[in-house]
């Protein structure tokens, strides 16, 4: 039984207390640990880095605590990493070790601190294809290295502590779905350059400080019926950004998007 059982999957189950990481190493075959939103406490145990077949680890919507473990991070075959929606501290380990699996990273929702430029360099560019870490104490900036991912489709930094101005290079991001970075303290000229990303279904940049026009997104789908792009900026009460198109526009004043 140990040596076949494959996945331990119990989503939504009320499980309480710690994992127990060490009783998890005779299941020497384990490729999913799925245990998200149930109450789980205490730390990531260091033991699960010896499952070295072990892809997806789900582990969001509980109550863990402590930072993210080197052991973990250096799981050759790991794809899915899910940890949203817990306590975790400290700063994001390397996943160098990674043999270009990691597509899905999810820190959101915790209190992870460090650089947005040194999480990312912390993962494997050629397989990440979807980023959420908003919700943290992350600082910095975004790193013009960020087009060294070719695959990554989703970019969510909400409500983190990042700033500066977006790096000209995110416009040749041409698989980007998803870039959320609203509630940061970014700023300057919002890079036209954006409006060359064919594949932008969501865009959010409210709540900063950017100045200029979405007027070159706005054109590039003109005419296009529904408007295929979700986006929102500060384009309201005071007009930051301009913007014709936008679902949203954010009153910078009362910090709240007006009530239809």
């Amino acid at each position: 039984m140990p040596e076949s059982l494959e996945d331990i999957r119990c989503q939504l189950c009320g499980l309480t207390g710690a994992i127990p990481g060490q009783s998890l190493l005779k299941f020497k075959n384990l490729t999913g640990i799925l245990l998200q939103e149930n109450t789980l406490t205490g730390q990531l145990p260091a033991q699960l880095g010896s499952l070295t077949k072990l892809s997806r680890l789900s582990l969001g919507g509980n109550a863990l605590v402590g930072s993210i473990p080197t052991q973990i991070a250096n799981l050759p075959r790991l794809e899915i990493f899910d940890l949203w929606g817990n306590q975790l501290t400290g700063v994001v380990p390397s996943f160098g070790r990674n043999d270009g699996f990691l597509s899905f990273f999810d820190i959101e929702d915790n209190l992870i601190v460090g650089s947005l430029a040194g999480i990312l360099q912390a993962l494997p560019p050629e397989s990440l294809q979807k980023f959420y870490a908003g919700y943290n104490q992350i600082t910095g900036f975004i790193p013009a290295e960020i087009a060294s991912f070719p695959k990554l489709r989703v970019f969510d930094i909400r409500y983190a502590a990042v700033g500066g101005a977006l790096p000209v290079q995110m416009a040749y991001m041409n698989q980007m779905e998803q870039l959320r970075i609203e509630g940061n303290g970014f700023g300057g000229v919002f890079p036209a350059g954006i409006a060359n990303i064919k594949t932008l279904i969501e865009l959010g940049i409210h709540a900063n400080r950017f100045t200029g026009s979405l007027d070159a997104v706005c054109l590039t789908y003109a005419g296009v019926v529904p408007f295929p792009i979700d986006m929102t900026a500060d384009c309201s009460n005071p007009v930051l950004v301009s913007c014709s198109c936008c679902s949203k526009c954010w009153m910078q004043n009362t910090g709240g998007f007006p009530v239809v």
